[in-house]
């Protein structure tokens, strides 16, 4: 696609070296012979030109003719489309006929390059190696790699060996650290395939790409290749880290028993997203001693951050921050108060209890509801015999008891 694109450009950029040399000349041409602008290769179109203009009596007779003036530009710029579209034309044929060569004589590589792999695995000869050392080291490598990650045992440290033996390594670290985003996607997962810890840097810069395809790439390898700072890249870390990408790198801490850091050092980044991927971690990694420190995120400025504390402070039974869910609750937009409710139910210490009760008097239908659902039956069974009626109340215990309400 690079190469047509090129081809393409190529051709319009020509074209228009010919137009604006034309343009520049165009007086001389009807006054002087075109050799003496030095674009002497132009004669015929000159001729051409020069022939139209003088064989019109009207031209001849009116020197000042407005169409005398525009002819030769209307001339040349016919003239180079047609050589555009015939540059064009031969451009697409050759791409054509070159995309057909190069595909046959990679397949031929590949083959060789297969061939002369399973030799060293079957019977370590040297031969192999030397010829290998002949082919094109992208196909080389590429091979090596895939078939690395299709086989197990005594033959994977093979392939390794000979990976490092014909210096595929120092080929991978070079293209992973190409200005080219497509050499990044295609590298970095062999870097750390093949524990190539010096590509973890490159890695690193990688994370900060605006496509999240080499973005994700990025974080799969600067993971593998430092399993004990695998989320150092998260300081400092601009983007919006999205909750794809979030439950992308829980699934690769846990896939990988990678040991989990203390991610309350996240907890002060600028980065709102990074906060509540913390915050959320914390929870699901039961990190426990950081409890106190998530009480102030209750009053982030950010709605997904207060979130992940109200969540984190729940799992964690903190019955300490009751007074501070109490605080904010009539602060908090519908769907932060449905899980300021669910909180206080679940802790149901005896503050949380009489403001549920309190909040039973809301005239918000739908408030009253969550508070019943959220108790379990005993707590419920308390709550309401504490309370007066109101109206509909003994339609949505029921609906509630019946399961109609979940």
């Amino acid at each position: 696609m690079i190469t047509h694109r090129r081809m393409m450009a190529s051709s319009f950029f020509l074209a228009f070296i010919l137009f604006f040399i034309l343009v520049i000349r165009i007086d001389e041409w009807l006054v002087s012979p075109i050799q003496s602008s030095g674009i002497g290769f132009l004669t015929p179109i000159h001729s051409l030109c020069k022939s139209f203009i003088s064989q019109s009596a009207d031209l001849r007779e009116e020197s000042g003719s407005i169409f005398r003036f525009l002819f030769p530009y209307l001339i040349v710029m016919a003239i180079l489309s047609s050589m555009s579209i015939v540059l064009l034309f031969l451009a697409v044929i050759n791409m054509r006929l070159f995309s057909k060569v190069r595909a046959r004589r990679r397949q031929n590589y590949t083959d060789e390059v297969q061939k002369y792999i399973l030799q060293y695995i079957d019977n370590r000869d040297k031969i192999a190696v030397a010829e290998l050392k002949k082919l094109p080291p992208k196909i080389v490598t590429v091979q090596i790699f895939l078939l690395y990650r299709s086989i197990i045992g005594k033959k994977s440290q093979q392939l390794i060996r000979l990976f490092y033996e014909l210096d595929c390594n120092k080929f991978v670290l070079k293209k992973s650290g190409s200005i080219f985003w497509s050499n990044r996607l295609r590298y970095l997962p062999i870097a750390s395939a093949m524990q190539i810890t010096a590509a973890k840097e490159y890695a690193r810069q990688t994370i900060d790409c605006y496509m999240p395809l080499v973005r994700n790439e990025a974080e799969m390898a600067f993971f593998y290749l430092d399993k004990y700072h695998s989320l150092d890249f998260l300081k400092n870390f601009n983007r919006v880290l999205s909750e794809w990408h979030q439950l992308h790198i829980y699934n690769l801490i846990v896939r990988k028993s990678i040991p989990p850091p203390d991610f309350s050092v996240f907890y002060t980044e600028k980065n709102d997203s990074v906060v509540a991927f913390a915050l959320q971690m914390t929870r699901l990694f039961r990190q426990k001693n950081n409890a106190d420190l998530v009480i102030p995120y209750l009053r982030h400025t950010k709605d997904f951050v207060r979130k992940q504390a109200i969540l984190t402070l729940r799992d964690f039974e903190m019955n300490e921050a009751v007074p501070n869910l109490i605080d904010i609750y009539g602060k908090e937009e519908p769907r932060l108060k449905i899980e300021i409710i669910r909180t206080l139910a679940f802790l149901s210490t005896n503050e949380a209890m009489e403001f549920l009760v309190n909040e039973m008097a809301n005239p918000d239908k739908m408030i009253r509801i969550e508070i019943i659902q959220s108790l379990d039956h005993h707590l419920r069974s308390q709550l309401l015999n504490t309370i007066e009626n109101f109206d509909g109340l003994e339609e949505i215990v029921r609906h509630i008891s019946d399961g109609h309400i979940l």
